[in-house]
């Protein structure tokens, strides 16, 4: 994967473009000529679109900072009073930072609830079910050698969260921590969103009935695709279910020969995955 869209579908991007929106919004006050403040406007405008492309900000979020951006950009129309000037500058600069620390939180590895069983059960789709292609073992099966735990592997090549409720609720009775690794053929096959949450929402209430500790790893997003990661976010609040940051995924499907086709591990992809996923779940697991 290049380098530049994994920075954008990691969601990495907000981190760099709305600073540099910030820093466009103070330059812009210190600029005279007036085709210099006009750049210097688109620019900020489009670090600023950028900046929350690929982010998981809820409509709202993404409205207020195109409403601040807007009333800095007409305040030339405005009453040249400073307080009102000030209002229009501190707006963007604000929402951003507000977006900044809220985002700070989802890219921390997250903490695990404990389980007895030193065993896991991996719920995906080709990711970690493999092609069949000459890749190797998957990801879960390299967890299982490298690390010595029992693994259940219920993935399967183009699973939708769909198929996965149907799987779980027929299958769930091996122990050990839940791995959810699903939602990239929902997305890019086109699936309504309300559908995705549905059945999404139907898994994690299953497994929070019959009290698993559960971890998924978090959707990287196409431009436009917000609201899935909002969804996912939601989701993962209301049934306690820790997210693996959507970072640490795109790392691995963008270091040096992980893919197959961008999408779909290598061999080398699937130890970097198992290894990834192990620094976050090892804490959960009892200890060999």
């Amino acid at each position: 994967m290049n380098s530049v869209v994994a920075h954008l579908v990691s969601g990495q991007v907000l981190f760099t473009a709305l600073p540099l929106m910030v820093a466009m919004l103070l330059l812009c006050d210190a600029v005279t000529r007036p085709d210099l403040r006009r750049l210097v406007t688109v620019m900020a405008w489009n670090l600023g679109l950028l900046g929350v492309s690929t982010a998981a900000a809820p409509v709202w979020a993404i409205g207020l900072l195109v409403a601040t951006l807007g009333l800095w950009s007409s305040r030339t129309w405005l009453p040249d009073r400073k307080s009102l000037q000030r209002i229009c500058m501190a707006g963007p600069i604000v929402t951003a930072l507000g977006m900044l620390i809220v985002e700070s939180a989802w890219i921390i590895r997250p903490a695990v609830t404990p389980v007895t069983d030193r065993s896991v059960v991996v719920l995906g789709d080709s990711l970690s079910a493999g092609l069949g292609e000459g890749e190797g073992a998957p990801w879960p099966s390299q967890l299982r050698d490298q690390h010595h735990v029992q693994v259940y592997n219920l993935s399967e090549a183009g699973a939708t969260t769909e198929d996965a409720f149907r799987t779980i609720s027929a299958t769930d009775h091996f122990p050990g921590l839940v791995v959810i690794e699903l939602g990239g053929n929902d997305l890019l096959g086109g699936r309504p969103l309300a559908d995705f949450e549905r059945d999404l929402q139907g898994i994690l209430a299953h497994l929070r009935q019959q009290n698993r500790s559960v971890v998924m790893v978090e959707l990287p997003l196409l431009p436009g695709k917000n609201q899935w990661g909002v969804v996912q976010r939601q989701l993962a609040d209301r049934f306690s279910c820790p997210l693996i940051p959507k970072r640490l995924l795109v790392q691995v499907l963008a270091a040096p020969g992980a893919t197959v086709d961008t999408l779909h591990l290598s061999r080398s992809g699937h130890l970097l995955m198992a290894e990834a996923v192990w620094r976050v779940i090892e804490p959960g697991l009892p200890r060999s």
